[in-house]
């Protein structure tokens, strides 16, 4: 597993008006959804942590994937999340830098704890389960 992750913005339209980005979500922000702090278009992510990258299509129309970024054993691992799924976890910022910075055998068992939690959403328990069977296949 690699110790850095790449994250790559592209506009795919030659005289498109969008501009494509890579951002850190640092917290949630009534105007624009989440706080960002911008990154390069090409960056090479180092810390755990979610993270946002907006392409262009050939229509110009946003295309935007969030990424919640998982150091297992050492490695940097990438998981593609819905908006709601990265809302939740920056809602309970605890449960965000607790899941990112897990070892592998630690992440199983913070992961059960959410799923079973009353409170937790359906999207976000669709996203912890879908860990745990990564994580119990790569093992």
């Amino acid at each position: 597993m690699s110790q850095t992750v790449t994250l790559s913005a592209q506009n795919s339209v030659y005289n498109g008006t969008g501009k494509p980005y890579v951002a850190v979500l640092t917290g949630l922000d009534r105007k624009f959804g989440f706080r960002r702090e911008f990154m390069p278009r090409t960056a090479h992510v180092t810390e755990a942590g979610l993270y946002e990258v907006c392409n262009y299509d050939k229509k110009d129309r946003k295309d935007i994937t969030i990424y919640f970024v998982v150091a297992i054993d050492g490695g940097l691992e990438k998981i593609v999340i819905r908006e709601e799924t990265a809302v939740e976890l920056l809602k309970d910022g605890r449960a965000l830098t607790e899941i990112a910075a897990s070892k592998r055998e630690d992440l199983e068992r913070l992961l059960a704890q959410y799923v079973k939690a009353e409170d937790i959403s359906l999207t976000q328990r669709e996203f912890l389960q879908a860990i745990i069977q990564r994580i119990q296949t790569d093992l």
